[in-house]
């Protein structure tokens, strides 16, 4: 039995692992630089790491991206 569609075929299966993989790379690279400016924190007493804190919970696109993100951990897709 042969899956009809573009979203069933296995190319695009392939494309949506790799853009997965690719947003699960830059997110942990992300959080990594930010979590990071913990050891630069002596010589400015934390301000750059706060900062860094309250971009990540003030900035309209990372809220959407967490919400896209608890979304996708819930919809069951495949």
């Amino acid at each position: 039995m042969a899956q009809n569609g573009i979203l069933k075929s296995s190319l695009a299966k392939k494309y949506a692992m790799a853009a997965t993989g690719l947003f699960l790379c830059l997110f942990l690279a992300g959080h990594l630089v930010g979590n990071l400016q913990l050891f630069t924190a002596a010589s400015d007493g934390g301000r750059q790491f706060n900062e860094y804190a309250k971009f990540m919970t003030t900035f309209p696109a990372v809220k959407v991206l967490s919400y896209l993100t608890y979304f996708c951990g819930l919809v069951p897709f495949g």
